[in-house]
């Protein structure tokens, strides 16, 4: 099942600060559809396991490892 077609993620160093950020969401909401929120300590973000199939067009350009900053 797709969820959304767009993730964005957002790092805070504190719980509060991460709660600045969810406030911010509520306030610019779009008025139809949904935003869905999911906090994550970064001990759960570090067990995060991808499956996947054949190395899509850009893995294969780019390698999986590697971080592209635009």
């Amino acid at each position: 099942m797709r969820i959304a077609p767009e993730v964005f993620m957002r790092i805070t160093p504190t719980r509060r600060a991460s709660e600045k950020h969810y406030r911010r969401l509520e306030e610019y909401a779009p008025r139809s559809g949904t935003v869905r929120a999911l906090r994550l300590t970064e001990k759960q973000y570090a067990g995060i396991v991808m499956l996947s199939g054949e190395n899509d067009y850009q893995e294969k350009i780019v390698g999986k490892n590697c971080l592209i900053m635009l």
